[in-house]
């Protein structure tokens, strides 16, 4: 993940495609790992987000499909974790997990910039298939149509 911001003024010389830079650079590299889980129903799950090669703390947070902050969910809790060594860990555990579910675990690099990657819960004889999924196999299906 590349995280950059920076302003750009009217060019020193447009003809040649040259530009001044005026404002703040920013650039922050790191990498994420997501862990999905898979339990059975009844049992409790632990998903984590790792980031490596970060420079600070980073904030994170847990969401669902609704988008809803998973920390306020009854049976989620949620440790954003700290940067240690260049590694942070976050955590989200789900007690007594009832049906398969897809979360976010959402960074912020900086205040105004928010990085997400999916991260899956399994649960054992219930339904799997996530919204992402289903787009794929319709298109497919219509495409097989035509």
């Amino acid at each position: 993940v590349v995280s950059t911001q920076s302003t750009e003024s009217s060019g020193i010389n447009a003809e040649y495609g040259e530009t001044e830079l005026t404002g703040t650079c920013r650039v922050f590299l790191f990498i994420v790992t997501p862990h999905n889980a898979t339990v059975n129903k009844g049992e409790s799950a632990t998903l984590f987000c790792v980031m490596t090669d970060i420079v600070k703390n980073l904030t994170v947070t847990w969401k669902n499909d609704d988008r809803e902050n998973a920390a306020e969910l009854t049976d989620h809790t949620v440790v954003e974790g700290i940067n240690i060594g260049g590694t942070q860990n976050s955590t989200m555990t789900v007690d007594n997990a009832t049906s398969s579910a897809r979360y976010t675990c959402n960074l912020y690099p900086y205040e105004d910039e928010e990085y997400s990657t999916y991260v899956h819960l399994l649960v054992n004889g219930c339904s799997t298939v996530f919204m992402n999924w289903f787009v794929f196999i319709t298109l497919t299906v219509k495409l097989m149509m035509i």
